[in-house]
C-alpha cells in the first residue's frame, strides 16, 4: 500500500515538530546547572541515647545523605542516593554512647548539581539518660552589694546556662554561662542599688533538655546601717566607719526616724547599735523600728552591739543594782554594769581581755588583748547559753563574758562590752578582735529574698 502524496508532506512536518520540541526540552534540562538550596537546615532528633534521626529539605527533587564521624571526620555515610525528593529524613543508628559527633548533608539533583551544608554537632548519651537535669541546690545569692548580684546553683549532671534578668518584665538583659559543670557561678554588675531584680536561670544538659528557675534578689544600699540617732557616742561612731573603711564594707549613717519609718532587709546586711545611752534608744525607737530591727537579723542578717548596743540588744539591763527590761530581747540574759572595779561611771579604763583562741577566727589572736572600757557590761545568761552560742572573750579581772555570739533566726548578733572597735593614738589596737568577728559572720549571712 502507497500513501497518498498529499498526505506525506503533513506527517513528515509532524515528525520534524516533534524532534524540535524534543530537542528544545533535553537543551533545556542539560542547562540547569543550579545546585539545590535548603529550605529547611539540618537539625537533629533523638531517638534514643545513640540513634538520632536527621531531617531536612531542599527546594528542588534532590538525594540526600549525612556524613558524619567523630572528631571532626566525616568518615561515615548514611541515607539514599537514588532518591530524588524535596524532603529528607535519615536515621544513624548504633553510634557511640557520650561522644561528639559531626554531621553535614549532601545532595545532588538529576543533573548532578551537588551542595553540601555547614557542618553541625550533637553528642550522643546512655540510654536511660532520658531525663532533664536537676536542681540538687536551688538559685541562691552568695553576695549582694550595691552594684552587683552573685548567683549559684548546682545540678545533678554536667550543664550550660543562661540567666535572663531586670527590674521588671519582659527580662531585656542576659548572661550565658558557656562551660559545662555541675556547680554555676555568675556575677551580674553595673546593677542600682536598693532595688529588687528578677533573676531566669535556664540549665541545660549535654542532650539538650532544659529546666528553669526564678527567684527575685535584692542589690544592697549598704553592708552596714550605722546608728547615730539620739543616745549615740560620736567617737563610737566614728571609730566605727573607719574599722569598715578599712575592712573594704560599705555603710550609711541613719537616725531613729530612719529606722522606725524603714524596712532594713533585704536592703541591708547588718546594723550596728554603737556605744552611748542605751535608755535612749529604747526611749526613740519605735515598736515598728525595732520590729525593722529583728526582721533584719532573723532574715539572715548581722547585729553588733558594742556596749550600750550590747546592753540594748539583752532581755534585761542591771544599771547599778536596778533592773531594766528591754525590748529587742535577742539575747536571753543580763546585761549587768557598770563594773566600778575596773572603772566608776563615767571615767573608763583599758583591761585586759582574754580572748577565746579556740574559736577558729580568733585562732590568730592572742591569748590577750587590752580593751578600752567605758560602762559597758558583762553578760549573764538567764539560764545555760545554748549550744550554738560562741562565748569570744571574758574579762580578766572577773572571766565574766565580755563577748558574745550567737545565731538569732538566720542571722546572728554580735556584743560587747568593751570597745574593740575604737582605735585611740598610742592606745591598744583591738580591731582584728572585731575585725575577725564581723568577717565571720559577714560570710555566714546572705539574704535571699523577703
Amino acid at each position: 500500500m502507497f500513501l497518498n502524496s498529499y498526505k506525506f508532506p503533513i506527517i513528515l512536518h509532524l515528525f520534524i515538530l516533534i524532534l524540535l520540541i524534543g530537542c528544545d526540552e533535553q537543551t533545556e534540562k542539560n542547562s540547569d546547572n543550579t545546585s539545590p538550596e535548603l529550605t529547611v537546615s539540618p537539625s537533629e532528633e533523638y531517638l534514643n541515647g545513640t540513634s538520632v534521626s536527621i531531617s531536612w529539605s531542599w527546594d528542588e527533587p534532590a538525594t540526600g545523605i549525612v556524613q558524619y564521624g567523630l572528631d571532626s571526620l566525616f568518615s561515615q555515610e548514611s541515607g539514599n542516593s537514588d532518591q530524588y525528593v524535596t524532603d529528607h529524613i535519615v536515621i544513624l543508628n548504633n553510634l557511640q554512647d557520650t561522644s561528639l559527633y559531626t554531621y553535614r548533608v549532601t545532595g545532588w539533583d538529576v543533573q548532578n548539581n551537588r551542595t553540601t551544608s555547614e557542618s553541625k554537632e550533637f553528642v550522643t548519651y546512655f540510654q536511660d539518660d532520658m531525663e532533664p537535669p536537676e536542681f540538687i541546690l536551688d538559685l541562691h545569692s552568695i553576695q549582694r552589694r550595691q552594684n552587683s548580684i552573685t548567683i549559684s546553683w548546682a545540678a545533678n549532671e554536667n550543664v550550660k546556662a543562661v540567666v535572663h534578668y531586670g527590674v521588671e518584665e519582659p527580662l531585656l538583659d542576659s548572661v550565658i554561662v558557656d562551660q559545662f559543670s555541675e556547680i554555676g557561678e555568675v556575677t551580674i554588675s553595673e546593677l542600682t542599688p536598693g532595688l529588687p531584680y528578677i533573676f531566669e536561670l535556664r540549665i541545660y544538659d549535654q542532650i539538650g533538655f532544659t529546666i528553669e528557675q526564678r527567684d527575685t534578689f535584692y542589690t544592697v544600699i549598704a553592708d552596714f546601717v550605722l546608728y547615730d540617732g539620739q543616745g549615740s557616742w560620736a567617737e563610737g561612731l566614728i571609730n566605727e566607719k573607719n574599722l569598715l573603711n578599712d575592712m573594704g564594707l560599705t555603710w550609711i549613717t541613719v537616725s531613729q526616724d530612719y529606722i522606725n519609718s524603714t524596712e532594713l532587709f533585704p536592703y541591708f546586711k547588718a546594723i550596728w547599735m554603737p556605744g552611748g545611752w542605751a535608755g535612749d534608744y529604747k526611749n526613740v525607737i519605735s515598736t515598728q523600728g525595732e520590729e525593722n530591727i529583728k526582721q533584719l537579723i532573723e532574715n539572715g542578717g548581722l547585729y553588733v552591739g558594742s556596749c550600750a548596743g550590747g546592753y540594748y540588744a539583752s532581755d534585761s539591763t542591771i544599771w547599778e543594782n536596778i533592773h531594766y527590761d528591754n525590748p529587742l530581747n535577742l539575747f536571753e540574759g543580763s546585761a549587768v554594769g557598770p563594773l566600778d572595779e575596773l572603772a566608776p561611771w563615767p571615767s573608763y579604763t583599758y583591761t585586759d581581755i582574754d580572748i577565746n583562741n579556740e574559736f577558729e577566727p580568733l585562732a590568730d589572736l592572742p591569748d590577750t588583748m587590752a580593751m578600752l572600757y567605758y560602762g559597758g557590761a558583762y553578760y549573764q545568761p538567764l539560764d545555760q547559753l545554748s549550744a550554738e552560742a560562741e562565748v569570744l572573750a571574758r574579762y580578766g579581772h572577773n572571766s565574766e563574758i565580755m563577748a558574745l555570739l550567737e545565731p538569732h533566726g538566720d542571722g546572728f548578733y554580735f556584743i560587747t562590752g568593751c570597745h574593740p572597735e575604737v582605735k585611740r593614738v598610742s592606745q591598744p589596737n583591738a580591731w582584728p578582735f572585731s575585725a575577725a568577728i564581723i568577717f565571720w559572720a559577714m560570710d555566714q549571712v546572705w539574704i535571699e529574698h523577703p
